[in-house]
């Protein structure tokens, strides 16, 4: 029950991004999915915890959010602007924005290789 609390948290967030992404808000879908992401989040354990419909929740919430990230990057980076090096959780590092798109999609590819957008992003 509390990971479809969390999913639906991510869920509104997503969408919320998606209403940004549409203004030409970048910057702040870009938050908005950054916070998606966060809790839409299960370590491969917790996936495998998880009963199968509970999974498929789980991935109607996190591939959407991992590739409109890609694409909210991809766009900010075509309009010139900067895009901050992101802090991944349990990394002391932060990344190049770039590199973490390149995960994102690698784990939706993961989940689902035959994912057209994934592979186009």
């Amino acid at each position: 029950l509390a990971s479809l609390e969390v999913l639906a948290t991510a869920a509104e967030h997503k969408d919320r991004g998606n209403e940004h992404f549409k203004a030409g808000e970048w910057q702040i879908a870009l938050r908005r999915y950054e916070r998606a992401l966060y809790h839409c989040a299960f370590d491969p354990m917790q996936m495998y915890d998880l009963m199968e419909k509970h999974k498929a929740a789980a991935y109607a919430v996190q591939t959407p959010v991992k590739l409109n990230y890609v694409a909210c990057v991809l766009q900010m980076r075509e309009a010139g602007l900067d895009v901050a090096p992101v802090q991944v959780e349990g990394e002391e590092e932060p990344r190049d924005p770039l590199d973490r798109c390149e995960e994102l999609i690698g784990e939706v590819l993961k989940a689902e290789p035959n994912h057209a957008k994934a592979h186009f992003r």
